[in-house]
């Protein structure tokens, strides 16, 4: 644990998640009252049809999320692109703290208690994911770049199939997480809420 802590890249994306929740937060505080009631009547109307399985969600959820790992996994191969990583971490940070601060402000403590109990293990879930993605992404970037400028020597065919199969792990990963958001946490949803 301590290593992953020391690690220059696990701070930096502490870093920009911290910022993504400062974000969020500022953003909240900027809206004008009916942009809030209209946040509020979406999260309303989110709830009551969260209840019910949609195979639709799961399909654009699916879709969505690999696009997202796609971009991360592209954006460390072409060195010029790692901007588009630090702008999702940031997204990141920012999605967590907007929702958990519309949340509270619509439901009060009872949306504290909808972060905590549907919300907050799935976002934990697909933090980790990420985080975990993003920081190798970090890594093999760096190489990539290490190799270019000749600092260091590497078979670049075992470095593209090692960094290939990190990318399916992930696929993997991501459809798992996507299987329990939107097959398994409706029923979450009708125990609990």
């Amino acid at each position: 644990m301590k290593r992953i802590l020391d690690n220059k890249y696990f701070r930096l994306f502490l870093l920009l998640i911290s910022l993504g929740i400062f974000l969020g937060l500022v953003y909240f505080f900027l809206l004008s009252k009916m942009d809030k009631l209209y946040i509020k009547d979406n999260l309303n109307t989110y709830y009551t049809s969260s209840k019910i399985i949609n195979y639709k969600d799961f399909i654009y959820n699916i879709f969505n999320s690999l696009i997202i790992l796609s971009v991360i996994w592209c954006s460390s191969i072409i060195i010029l692109f790692v901007p588009i990583i630090c702008f999702i971490n940031i997204f990141i940070g920012f999605k967590i703290s907007f929702l958990l601060i519309n949340l509270i402000y619509s439901f009060k403590l009872k949306g504290l208690y909808y972060f905590l109990i549907t919300l907050l293990p799935l976002y934990i879930l697909k933090v980790l994911i990420l985080t975990l993605f993003i920081i190798l992404a970090y890594k093999y970037s760096y190489k990539i770049y290490a190799y270019f400028k000749g600092k260091i020597n590497i078979n670049i065919k075992l470095f593209a199939v090692s960094y290939f199969k990190i990318y399916m792990i992930f696929i993997v990963l991501l459809v798992v997480y996507n299987i329990i958001e939107c097959l398994v946490m409706p029923y979450i949803f009708k125990i609990f809420i």
